[in-house]
């Protein structure tokens, strides 16, 4: 069977989402109350979703790898939590308001070029936003 294929249940994948986010030292009640409580929601339904079809698989360690349709890229693998030099790298791009930069500092963390992350399909990018805010720690 085609691993793409696979349908897992919504049970297996909150397990897999729990496990996730032991993996990034989140705590859900902490990170709702930080990155709003129907953000935080919205982001764990897109996240499970893309469990159970396939798009993500949380590795024995609880780290995320997400499938793409990129023809340079086909999945993009977190392996590391959020430290201060991703932070640093964060509050200047808020500073000033820019997605390019943005990109620049998701891609850095991300291990792949911005120009993937500019290349990626919303659906794609809503998902790996989302579970780069929750290793981070909390949404940006």
């Amino acid at each position: 069977m085609n691993e793409t294929n696979l349908i897992i249940s919504e049970e297996v994948a909150m397990d897999d989402f729990n496990r996730m986010l032991r993996a990034a030292r989140v705590k859900w009640d902490l990170y709702k109350q930080v990155s709003g409580q129907r953000d935080a929601e919205n982001e764990r339904a897109v996240i499970v979703d893309a469990i159970m079809d396939g798009r993500v698989i949380i590795d024995d360690n609880g780290f995320p790898t997400v499938r793409v349709e990129l023809d340079s890229v086909k999945e993009i693998k977190i392996t590391r939590r959020g430290c201060r030099g991703d932070w640093l790298m964060i509050d200047r791009v808020k500073e000033g308001h820019n997605s390019a930069a943005q990109n620049a500092v998701m891609g850095k963390f991300l291990g792949v070029a911005p120009a993937v992350i500019e290349l990626l399909e919303g659906q794609d990018f809503t998902l790996i936003q989302a579970l780069w805010w929750i290793f981070l720690g909390y949404r940006v």
